[in-house]
């Protein structure tokens, strides 16, 4: 996992082929240019999933973790608790792993670390990093952010 601000994304660039195509693509959305939905950047290695919504209480979030695939969140507006712990450390996994959702799911047990991603800031979350977002911070708010998905080989 790496946290900071997305003004300095570009020290991330070598974490993995494609962060620097996904990267300069988010760039072109703002609070005010943000059509939701899918945006293809390079076919189904790298793509981007704009998405506005409102954060919910954290015991109506599951874990998901990938195989194939990290995630960039890269939150444009609003703000949101973000879970994270190591798929060797999921409890049980309550939907197993699905091809086409590359995902699988777990429930949180309260050993998960936690954050908060503000306006401005992005996390990268590789495949194996169990995660849970979109969790409320004081109440429940509304949240654009991207979310990059860059294949892993």
């Amino acid at each position: 996992m790496i946290f900071d601000s997305f003004e300095h994304i570009s020290r991330y660039f070598s974490a993995a082929e494609g962060v620097e195509a996904a990267a300069n693509a988010m760039k072109n959305y703002s609070k005010e240019n943000f059509p939701l939905g899918k945006i293809t950047v390079d076919g189904e290695q790298v793509f981007l999933n704009l998405q506005a919504y409102e954060t919910a209480p954290r015991n109506v979030r599951q874990l998901e973790v990938h195989e194939k695939y990290m995630d960039i969140f890269y939150l444009v507006e609003g703000q949101e608790v973000v879970l994270v712990k190591s798929v060797d450390r999921l409890t049980c996994i309550t939907r197993p792993y699905c091809p086409e959702t590359e995902a699988a799911f777990g429930p949180q047990d309260g050993d998960e670390a936690s954050f908060v991603l503000r306006e401005g800031d992005f996390v990268i979350l590789f495949p194996g990093e169990a995660h849970a977002s979109g969790i409320a911070v004081d109440g429940c708010g509304a949240v654009k952010k991207i979310v990059g998905k860059v294949r892993i080989n």
